[in-house]
């Protein structure tokens, strides 16, 4: 609402408060609440904020109603941007400026991708929520794009009985993730591992030591192979596997569909003998 109202406002000097309260005014019947979200969100480390372009009453009524109304420090909308929605940098800018907030170890989510944009360019890590909204994928631009998921209540909160699980990576002494592992049990022995970590916490050694954990992890539950499926681009995630003796097992031509055409996948893997030596040297 905060993109049209901002049409409106330039166009036909539509009254912004009157608008809000119009286009608001609607039943929440259908939003019910989402225990998993909540669990998850209660789980993860960190201060966490509502940025929206819509305004702050229309956004604690969903939030109530959802069930996460407690979870959050504070909610950044429409009006606190001095009308002047996302993507506009003015509105984050403003965000990082009253709340004392270092893009370098903030993480924003959103399911519009063009709106990871500016968070991007202040040095956030970013997270799209590829959920199929309407114009959720309008300029999609995988450089500001540093993980891309379906469903947020599935990521960090899995269905029961879910094949993946992931883990938080925190300084020690810390209480802000700069990042997350996981993994997926594929088949009995065999699971499928992933990673994301802050720009800002990169060449310091903690992808290493969290990945290497979590192999120590899967290998003492007893795996026999571990793999990743990574995007031939991807410098970072091959030097990564590499380093820790992954071997590249074999190239998936056309493997994914996405935003930015069809893509292969490299399969890096690890067996269950080759780690001790690894791990020892």
């Amino acid at each position: 609402h905060g993109t049209t109202l901002a049409g409106l406002m330039k166009e036909h000097g539509v009254d912004p408060h009157h608008f809000l309260d119009d286009v608001h005014d609607i039943a929440l019947d259908r939003v019910g609440p989402n225990h998993r979200l909540a669990a998850g969100l209660g789980r993860l480390p960190g201060r966490k904020f509502v940025f929206t372009n819509g305004d702050a009453p229309y956004a604690r009524r969903v939030l109530e109603r959802i069930g996460i109304g407690d979870q959050f420090e504070h909610l950044h909308d429409i009006h606190a941007c001095e009308l002047r929605p996302k993507p506009q940098a003015h509105g984050y800018e403003l965000l990082c400026r009253q709340f004392g907030i270092d893009p370098a170890t903030a993480c924003m989510v959103e399911d519009m991708a063009q709106n990871l944009r500016p968070a991007k360019a202040l040095g956030m890590t970013t997270v799209w929520v590829d959920n199929g909204s309407e114009r959720g994928n309008h300029d999609f631009d995988p450089g500001h794009v540093d993980l891309r998921i379906a469903e947020l209540r599935d990521y960090f909160s899995p269905r029961a009985g879910s094949a993946w699980q992931s883990w938080a990576i925190v300084r020690h002494g810390a209480q802000q993730a700069i990042g997350f592992v996981s993994a997926g049990r594929k088949r009995d022995g065999v699971s499928e591992i992933g990673y994301l970590l802050a720009r800002e916490a990169h060449g310091q050694g903690y992808g290493r030591e969290a990945v290497s954990l979590l192999i120590d992890h899967l290998l003492a539950h007893g795996d026999r192979r571990i793999f990743a499926d990574v995007d031939p681009d991807n410098r970072a995630s091959i030097a990564l596997l590499t380093a820790l003796g992954f071997t590249l097992e074999g190239r998936l031509r056309a493997e994914w569909q996405t935003h930015i055409g069809v893509r292969d996948s490299l399969i890096y893997g690890l067996l269950a003998e080759e780690w001790p030596a690894r791990s020892a040297a």
